[in-house]
């Protein structure tokens, strides 16, 4: 049995890099955990990453190390964990790295491998592993108080573009847990929320001028649609509109490259634009900036890592790709939903500005 992902076979950047980047995140993320005392708990781990870290293995040395398969047993016990991913494809791969690092030897866990049979919680095994399809961006599906532990960690901010998708998707976990049910987020510490109040600005520009618009946020490629909020308030409402209705609607549009069309007559100006929106695009490259600090000392993967990064930094700068909430936000949204104890983890005792924080709230 080989408990020790070779760096070189199978990985990626993301892999060699999280020790670097992600460690305060990562141990925080299963100390958390562990402060959960419920016996036999049901865990959902969320957008886990094709390698699902730090569930797999730890780290040594800013290295990957050996299996975690312990102390995770130790957390769920008896208890069954569902990796839940959008895409198929991730779920193979989160289970074979979980096979290859002997989750599933005896005494550990027993794997579910079959997708095409609908997981019954009210009757899971015990020690079992689950793969569920699961979007964010849709309903979510677990039923209702089905889950004692939700762990969703840095994968959010890819699933609701706008402040009223975040509270729709927190209010569906919050609904998914028990009581007494334990949730945990692992965040970014910046707010890329911006994108959205430019809308909202640019659909106020039509109206005044008496083009009533529906908003069609199309960044994701998904096509949502939008209607201007009250007098007062800052965030877009969802809409949901028949492919008849809509097309009675004059259309402000925005694309997954940042462009803007009103009745599908593409605007001079994109979204996002450089000079009368510096100060957001000063707090996107000051938030990457920090997280190519924490890989500076790795020379083999800066040259990969930084092109990465600077490819994601470039499309957050456009208002594209990466929707972070600020911590105080997700804090205030998940107060708003009914979570109690509401907790941000910001790790300052660092001699570098660390990125990262930890969010976990409970129900009552």
């Amino acid at each position: 049995m080989n408990t020790r992902l070779e760096a070189k076979e199978g990985s990626d950047l993301y892999v060699e890099a999280s020790p670097w980047v992600c460690d305060l995140l990562h141990n925080k993320e299963l100390e958390c955990l562990e402060s959960f005392s419920k016996k036999d708990p049901i865990l959902s781990v969320i957008g886990p990453g094709e390698k699902a870290l730090p569930y797999s293995y730890c780290y040594v040395d800013r290295k990957i190390g050996k299996s975690n398969r312990e102390r995770i047993k130790r957390i769920v016990k008896n208890g069954s964990i569902i990796f839940a991913d959008y895409r198929l494809e991730s779920l193979a791969i989160v289970e074979e790295t979980l096979e290859r690092a002997g989750f599933f030897d005896r005494g550990f866990f027993v794997p579910q491998r079959d997708l095409s049979k609908k997981i019954d919680f009210g009757n899971l095994e015990s020690s079992s592993i689950y793969f569920m399809l699961q979007d964010l961006r849709n309903p979510i599906t677990f039923p209702r108080e089905s889950l004692d532990m939700i762990d969703m960690t840095l994968s959010g901010h890819h699933a609701y573009t706008t402040i009223s998708e975040a509270r729709r998707i927190f209010r569906e976990l919050y609904k998914s847990l028990r009581p007494e049910g334990f949730l945990h987020l692992g965040e970014g510490k910046i707010d890329m929320n911006y994108p959205e109040e430019k809308m909202i600005k640019k659909a106020l520009e039509f109206e005044r001028s008496g083009d009533k618009v529906v908003i069609i946020d199309n960044r994701e490629n998904d096509k949502k649609t939008y209607i201007l909020p009250p007098k007062g308030l800052n965030e877009l409402r969802r809409i949901y509109l028949t492919p008849e209705e809509l097309q009675k609607q004059k259309k402000l549009e925005f694309d997954s490259e940042g462009n803007v069309f009103f009745e599908n007559q593409k605007l001079k100006n994109n979204l996002i634009d450089p000079k009368e929106d510096y100060y957001f695009i000063s707090s996107i490259d000051n938030f990457y900036q920090r997280i190519k600090r924490l890989i500076h000392p790795v020379e083999e993967l800066k040259p990969m890592f930084y092109e990465m990064i600077d490819k994601e930094q470039c499309q957050s700068g456009q208002g594209l790709s990466e929707h972070y909430l600020s911590p105080e936000k997700i804090c205030e949204l998940l107060r708003d939903q009914g979570y109690l104890d509401v907790d941000c983890f910001d790790h300052i005792n660092r001699d570098i500005y660390y990125p990262f924080v930890n969010i976990t709230a409970r129900k009552e």
